[in-house]
Formats: structure tokens, sequence, C-alpha cells
């Protein structure tokens, strides 16, 4: 078992970064592609977050609605519904609400992604070693980040072929991402436990928030890092974009760069958390993102032009390394959990409680970028980094596995 647990962790790694790569690609463009082909303000940029974040809302549900399905099947069929986003966003033309549409099937695929690559990641690892796959996942999803950047700056400024051609290249590599995850076996989750009842969506809810209440801190951080999460992803780019006249290209290679630094660290910060322990680490990461999240806010201020783009960059690589760390929630999740049958279920749910702040936020961020200025929104997320900190001392400490692997 050990050795087909081993192809199958090399399979979805294979996976891993092809969705990375596909990421790096849409994060990138995003931003120059809204402000300067389709004219998009502060105010808008931070409405679209609502339909972009719709999936990751209803990720119980997607989950929920896949559950008949082996988890391999269910990842082959996130890549398929990446691929043709991908080639819609290539023939949409200028239109808003076009991009729109893809924009949100695009997003679904991704968000349908991260709750089942975790799940059989975690599972496949058994119970000693989950943050350190999950950091090797990490690792891959980088690579595909480096390789996504390189992509972007070889179609877009070497070769100046246009967006169109990035997106039809970058549909073609997720068709190689699928016929990756159609090589991943049947997994023990997979296989529904004897006199268990099936439950839909909305009972899969009640059961897991109502009925599991060693679950609702978990909850509780998925929705604090939610808020702050989206802050950065919307308008930290944003801030690049719109007051220092950077491109996609220069927000791949920041992408890029983070990626190279993840390459070696996730590893390590996934084995930190399986010695130190999540309370440790979410401690740790909330400190360091509230004191960053100031930085953001001032810098702009104070630093001349050329300067403050240095140090911008430099934040927002940081924050990419610190973003990864939210895999600590996840394993204490997996520890908490009842069975493994409940871990995906459980991380879906959070990722749609997370999601009810990343929907949510953006909304009163644009507003407030537009009607004070980009420094209260940064300053607003470091409220919430706090918010998270006092949340982490509720967690135990150590390490200490009395998870799903020991109860199947």
């Amino acid at each position: 078992m050990a050795g087909t647990n081993a192809q199958a962790l090399r399979k979805l790694m294979i996976a891993v970064a092809a969705m990375g790569l596909a990421g790096t690609v849409f994060s990138s463009v995003m931003p120059d592609l809204l402000h300067n082909q389709l004219g998009v303000e502060g105010d808008v940029r931070g409405a679209l977050e609502v339909p972009r974040e719709l999936p990751g809302l209803l990720q119980i549900a997607l989950v929920a609605a896949l559950a008949g399905l082996a988890k391999f099947r269910s990842l082959t069929l996130t890549f398929a519904v990446g691929a043709a986003s991908f080639v819609g966003l290539a023939f949409m033309g200028g239109s808003l609400p076009l991009f729109v549409v893809f924009m949100v099937l695009w997003s679904a695929s991704a968000h349908l992604f991260m709750p089942l690559r975790d799940a059989v990641a975690m599972e496949l690892a058994g119970g000693e070693r989950r943050g350190y796959v999950l950091g090797t996942a990490g690792a891959f999803r980088a690579v595909g980040l480096i390789v996504g950047t390189g992509l972007v700056w070889l179609v877009l400024t070497e070769l100046e072929l246009g967006f169109k051609t990035l997106f039809l290249v970058t549909a073609a590599l997720l068709v190689l991402g699928a016929l990756a995850t159609e090589r991943i076996p049947v997994l023990a989750s997979d296989r529904p436990a004897e006199g268990a009842p099936k439950r839909n969506a909305l009972g899969l809810f009640v059961d897991l928030l109502a009925r599991r209440p060693e679950y609702r801190l978990y909850y509780l951080l998925s929705a604090l890092f939610g808020a702050r999460k989206q802050i950065f992803l919307t308008f930290a780019p944003w801030l690049l974009v719109s007051s220092y006249g950077q491109k996609a290209p220069q927000l791949a290679l920041g992408f890029g760069i983070s990626a190279a630094f993840g390459i070696a660290l996730r590893p390590l910060l996934g084995r930190w958390i399986d010695r130190s322990g999540e309370r440790a680490v979410i401690v740790a990461e909330s400190s360091m993102v509230a004191v960053m999240c100031v930085a953001y806010a001032v810098v702009p201020l104070v630093a001349p032009r050329s300067v403050a783009i240095i140090v911008l960059y430099g934040l927002y690589v940081l924050d990419d390394i610190l973003f990864f760390l939210a895999i600590a929630r996840t394993t204490y999740l997996s520890r908490m959990a009842r069975s493994v049958r409940e871990v995906a279920p459980a991380v879906a749910l959070g990722g749609t409680i997370d999601h009810v702040a990343s929907m949510l936020v953006p909304l009163g961020a644009g507003l407030m970028w537009i009607a004070i200025g980009p420094w209260s929104v940064f300053l607003a997320a470091a409220v919430i980094a706090l918010a998270s900190l006092l949340a982490a001392f509720a967690l135990p400490r150590g390490s200490r596995d009395n998870g799903p692997g020991r109860n199947r």
C-alpha cells in the first residue's frame, strides 16, 4: 500500500503543479486586463470578488454534489472545467460580462480542487506526515507558479502573442493535469461506510456545523483567514497596477520569485507544523501578517516611488509565503476529524465559510479604497490578522496526533 500511495502522491503533485501554473496565469493577467483593457476602477474591482468567490461560497455544495464519484474522477472534472474556462477567456473579446462568466467557471474549478487536493494528500500521507506532504504539495504548486511565470513572460513579452495565445496554452496544460489525475487510485474514503446514510449538501452542512462543536474553532479561523486573505489577493496587486503602473509580466515575476522561495521553504514549513503544532504556527503567522499589513499601508505614503515598488513586491512575496501556512488549519482539522470521510466535506465547509468573508470584505474594502484611500484597506487587514491571533490562542498546544489516521 505504501508503494501505491507514493505513486498516487507523485501523480497528485503533477496535478497540483498544473493547477498552480493556471492560477498564476489568471492572477497575473486579471489586474492588467481589467484595468488596462476593460477600464475597471477600484470599486468595480472589489465588487467583482462577489461572483469570483461565489464558487468558494458553494464549496460544500460542490463537494456534496460529487460525493458519489471517486476523488480522482472529481479531480479530473475540475481540470476539464478549468480548461474550458481558459478557452472561453481566449475568445471573449472585450466583453466584461463574458469575462465574468469565464472567471466564475475558472473559480469553480480552482475552488473545487482545493479541498479535494488536501483531502487526498492527507489520506495518502497517513497520520504522521500530514504537514510535510501538504508542504511538498505546496512546493509542487510553487514549481507550477514558476513555470506559469515563465509562460506569461514568454508569450506576452518575448513572443508578444497576446492574452488569447496565453489562455489557449494554459488550457492545453490543464488537459495534461487531467490526464495525471486519471491515474490516481480509488481511496478508502471513496468507499461509503457500511450503513452510513447518504446526505445532501444541506444535511452535510448541518451535521458538520451544528453537530461537530469541536470543528467550530477551525471554522472561525477559516472566516478570519478568508477576510484578510481576500484583501491581499484583491488589493495588493491592484495597488501595484493602479498606482505604480505594473503589468501582467511584472506581476508574474513577483509570483515567480515567491514560488522560487516556496519550493525550498514549503516542505520545511510543513515539517514545522508537524513538529511544533498548529497553535505555534498560526500565532506566528498572524503576528507577521499584522505587521506586514501595516507596512503595506504605510510604505506608499512615506517612501519614494522607486523604493515603494521594491518594498511592496517584497511584502507581496512575504505574504505568499505566509499564505501557505494556512495548511496549519487543515492539519488541525485532520487531527480532530472523527473519520477520513469527514475531512473533505469539513474542509469544503471551512472553504464555504472562508468565502462568505471573501465575498463580503472586498465590497466594503473597495468603497474604503475610493472614499478614504488604499492605506485604510490594509489597516483593516491588520485588524483582522490580530483577531486571528487572538483566536489562535484557543488552539491546543503541541502536535499530538489523534486524528482520522487512527480512525478510518
